[in-house]
């Protein structure tokens, strides 16, 4: 099983919105577009995507490309650690082989340096993916993602990291 943990693309400062509200910038609609290419290369059975609306629009550009017809909002993927985000991937995901999750920083590195055992977690420096990156986390030894926790035997297989930066 596949757990392709994905950071929302870039955003507009905050300005007179709340947090949750902001929209993708130009260059995070460019990024999410760069990152669908990535992801057409895979199926996905299923994908989590935070309900706040950068998230959300991220996917919607992601789904323009790759048509992806099972698909989780959860509020549960904003303002937490890592640890409930784990919860909600084995509350969520269910049996679906390659399983994506849009959600945010810090949590979305932090649950990879949790859950994977390899040295490649040296690519995310200071708690930090960049925004619109995926990580491709191989679960071995798993077929359900309720079984998921820090000991199961995990290793990066892929990073991608969209080279729209300016």
């Amino acid at each position: 099983m596949n757990l392709f943990l994905m950071r929302h693309a870039d955003a507009i400062s905050q300005n007179n919105t709340s947090d949750e509200e902001r929209n993708l910038s130009s260059k995070g609609r460019l990024q999410a577009i760069q990152t669908a290419s990535f992801l057409q290369t895979h199926y996905f059975n299923r994908v989590i995507i935070s309900s706040v609306k950068r998230a959300l629009e991220t996917f919607k550009i992601i789904n323009k490309i790759i048509k992806i017809e099972n698909m989780k909002i959860s509020d549960n993927l904003y303002k937490k650690n890592e640890e409930e985000i784990l919860e909600e991937i084995k509350l969520l995901g269910g049996d679906a082989n390659n399983l994506l999750v849009i959600g945010h920083n810090p949590s979305i590195s932090r649950l990879v340096q949790k859950i994977s055992l390899n040295e490649n977690t040296k690519i995310i420096k200071e708690n930090n993916v960049s925004p619109a990156s995926v990580i491709v986390i191989n679960c071995k030894n798993i077929t359900n993602w309720s079984n998921l926790n820090i000991l199961v035997k995990t290793h990066i297989t892929e990073v991608f990291v969209p080279k729209i930066w300016e």
